[in-house]
């Protein structure tokens, strides 16, 4: 009996068919990535000579200006870093200047600990992964002393430590002050040696937070990134269009893509990039041969999506709890028909109750207040004053949260608040009938 062999697998055409290398849509793709810096940084020449200011005094062998730089989401205080940062090693290296500059990035949103800290700074020092179970004493003393050997090596070193998104980490105030008081201190033996750090928030006053001892010890400056304008975005995404293969996306999808994420999200440039990336990716899928305005607007929708999902699924119990409430509230006010939002008040009533109904301890009215405008800016809901109501709020839950909302709203949350539904819906109808002012001009009361 004779056995058939397999064919043999066309791997050339199973590499075309998989892998597409001659994409239409996307030649340099690197280029859309985050972690690019690109030679050409857009309106921020303000903000790039403050930081080379600040870092300076390194290349005449002194201390650097530590600085707390704030700015909303997108708005290149990283890049901006970066890239001066790229510079100044650059420079030095070019003119023979026997200075070394190490530069250590902490993203606060994952290394959030004095020890988490550490391992970081060792990690990028030591090119090996540090060794566990030692204390913050012990981790810092081992940076000293690394410090030390490598400032032997030359005329002048300095260590530069940038706390990105600092808000998130959950007490940042031993760290920066030991790091700020090292030379005072003379935790470092070495003369021709120096630490500077930069901070960075979207939270203007997060300073005022800190300890006052670490304020005065690190003395820090502020610098403000504010949003790009509508033409700094389109000149950022233009910068950027030898991603794609030459035809494949038009400077007229540029501006619209410019002008869309300008006025609905703070001119965002992160946010920029991300939605003309997403839309290639589209348009890839789909075999189109350019970007359209339609894939623009798709990209968008899925960005917006996903990041919901993904903070929804991040939100503390309370904010879930909160969520959950303002969801129920316009639930029973849309099955009674009414033409109204249920105000701040209202919200708060029910949160107290779903705790209540989940034996929690609610927190208090401030917080829930604040949270609600905290989820007000990142457009997870919509938090309105309306004319005659004074400081009175009137809140929904936006179209992408109220989609998502089965990742909050499930079990057994859904089944212990559904077992007592009659309750908030007498909560949420009586405080329509004390509030027996109009709304928004109608008959109806909210």
């Amino acid at each position: 009996m004779e056995i058939k062999q397999p064919k043999e697998l066309d791997r050339s055409a199973l590499y075309q068919a998989l892998f597409v290398p001659n994409n239409l849509i996307f030649k340099e793709e690197k280029m859309l990535s985050k972690s690019y810096v690109p030679e050409n940084i857009i309106g921020r020449n303000t903000q790039l000579e403050q930081i080379a200011a600040n870092l300076a005094p390194i290349t005449r062998h002194g201390d650097p200006i530590n600085m707390y730089i704030w700015g909303g989401s997108g708005v290149g205080k990283t890049i901006t870093i970066r890239h001066v940062l790229s510079i100044l090693d650059y420079g030095l290296h070019e003119n023979s200047d026997n200075t070394h500059v190490d530069f250590v990035r902490i993203d606060s949103t994952s290394i959030n600990s004095d020890v988490l800290v550490c391992r970081e700074i060792l990690a990028h020092l030591t090119a090996t992964i540090p060794q566990t179970g030692f204390t913050f004493a012990q981790y810092l003393q081992f940076i000293w002393s690394e410090i030390d050997r490598i400032a032997s090596n030359y005329d002048y070193y300095a260590l530069v430590i940038f706390f990105d998104e600092i808000d998130k980490f959950k007490d940042p105030n031993n760290v920066l002050y030991q790091l700020s008081r090292a030379m005072e201190n003379k935790r470092i033996k070495s003369s021709n040696s120096t630490i500077g750090i930069i901070t960075a928030s979207n939270k203007k006053d997060f300073l005022n937070s800190l300890d006052d001892k670490v304020q005065s010890s690190a003395g820090f400056v502020y610098l403000q990134f504010p949003d790009y304008t509508e033409q700094e975005l389109y000149e950022i995404l233009i910068d950027r269009i030898e991603a794609f293969q030459p035809g494949a996306i038009t400077e007229a999808e540029i501006r619209y893509c410019a002008k869309r994420v300008a006025e609905g999200f703070h001119g965002d440039a992160r946010r920029a990039i991300d939605t003309i990336h997403v839309a290639g990716k589209i348009a890839s899928d789909q075999r189109y041969k350019r970007i359209t305005t339609q894939h623009i607007n798709n990209a968008e929708q899925e960005i917006t999506n996903t990041a919901t999902m993904e903070m929804m699924t991040k939100f503390s119990k309370h904010d879930q709890y909160l969520i959950t409430a303002i969801y129920l509230c316009n639930r029973i006010i849309k099955a009674e028909k009414l033409n109204s939002s249920p105000n701040t008040g209202t919200v708060l009533n029910v949160y107290q109750e779903v705790c209540k109904i989940v034996n929690e301890s609610p927190t208090s009215e401030g917080h829930i207040s604040r949270r609600i405008s905290d989820l007000d800016d990142k457009q997870l809901i919509h938090a309105q004053k309306i004319k005659g109501y004074g400081n009175t709020r009137f809140i929904t839950l936006s179209s992408d949260t109220e989609l998502a909302i089965d990742l909050i709203y499930k079990y057994p949350l859904k089944i212990q608040i559904e077992a007592s539904i009659s309750d908030i819906e007498s909560i949420v109808m009586s405080t329509i009938k004390r509030n027996r002012k109009p709304f928004a001009g109608t008959s109806k009361f909210i």
